[in-house]
């Protein structure tokens, strides 16, 4: 996934911490941080975060 550039409306439906690491060039435990805060949890292990919420949240 090519996360170099800074429009929301071309992000996927969902992303991953990693995505999210790569996309804002932030740590791994921050990115977590924010995952665990405003993604859902998908199953025991996957943790995805919905555009929307990431929106809202860089907004606030």
């Amino acid at each position: 996934m090519n996360l170099n550039h800074k429009d929301y409306k071309d992000l996927p439906t969902t992303i991953t911490a990693d995505d999210l690491r790569k996309y804002l060039n932030i740590g791994r435990n921050t990115a977590y941080e924010i995952a665990n805060e405003i993604g859902i949890r998908v199953g025991q292990k996957r943790l995805v975060i919905p555009r929307h919420k990431l929106i809202e949240y860089l907004n606030r």
